[in-house]
């Protein structure tokens, strides 16, 4: 499988040689992304494999154990965040040391879906209107940052979950389809792959994070969706050879 990703993104004129400067990848997210301890996830995974292709270090990350997508929104420091050496918010502790970016992926949702408790501070789920709403921000403030494409990955399921927090994440899945439906609301935000297709309950470590295989799985995934998005921008290059060909032909 890594043989055929890795032809794949050399297959791409995007992704190698001297195009490599035109992509900047920024993951953003919570533990799925960042693991505590800064262990290795998806996004390095994909990192790994990029530089493999050709196109040098364009990937990073800003995850953090437990968030949510309401302590994403927060514009001071988070309440309850683990990554947080200077008291300041998520986003300036973690995406602004990054930018500037071509992309950013998000993957947020298991934890807002929980009965999720930091310290003594209980936090209590993130009904999906909200989710969608915070979510809504995040990728507001990533375009007005310069960062012109956002992919929103829909987050996988949770084993052993009860009904309710299922259900929730179902719909926060049907809200991450009904933003990308939205092109002239939110131009240049499009759905990337849906983890609770790609992970199977072999796949995980505990009840919510993915073991390295699943990773790999994500990350194989994400990977074949940054293949399509780059054939299609090469779409121009084979219109012309397709035509040659056709008039060589006849």
């Amino acid at each position: 499988m890594k043989a055929f990703i890795h032809a794949l993104l050399l297959s791409v004129p995007l992704l190698a040689g001297h195009h490599a400067g035109n992509l900047s990848i920024l993951f953003v997210g919570d533990s799925l992304t960042t693991p505590l301890g800064d262990g290795p996830s998806y996004a390095t995974m994909v990192g790994d494999a990029l530089v493999a292709a050709g196109t040098g270090d364009v990937t990073a990350r800003a995850g953090c154990w437990g968030v949510t997508t309401w302590q994403w929104s927060l514009t001071t420091a988070a309440p309850g965040w683990h990554c947080d050496a200077h008291r300041k918010s998520l986003w300036d502790a973690l995406v602004a040391p990054q930018l500037p970016r071509t992309d950013a992926y998000i993957l947020l949702g298991t934890n807002d879906a929980l009965h999720h408790y930091v310290g003594e501070d209980p936090m209590v789920p993130v009904e999906p209107g909200d989710y969608a709403m915070y979510l809504i921000d995040l990728i507001n403030r990533l375009h007005a940052a310069g960062i012109p494409h956002v992919v929103l990955l829909s987050p996988p399921d949770i084993l052993n979950a009860t009904p309710d927090v299922s259900m929730r994440l179902k719909e926060y899945r049907e809200y991450i389809g009904w933003i990308c439906r939205l092109n002239r609301e939110f131009p240049g935000v499009r759905c990337g792959p849906d983890l609770s297709r790609i992970l199977r309950p072999g796949d995980y470590v505990d009840d919510s994070h993915p073991s390295l295989a699943g990773d790999q799985k994500v990350a194989d995934a994400i990977l074949v969706d940054l293949w399509r998005r780059s054939w299609r921008a090469a779409g121009p290059w084979r219109t012309r050879r397709g035509a040659a060909s056709r008039g060589s032909s006849v």
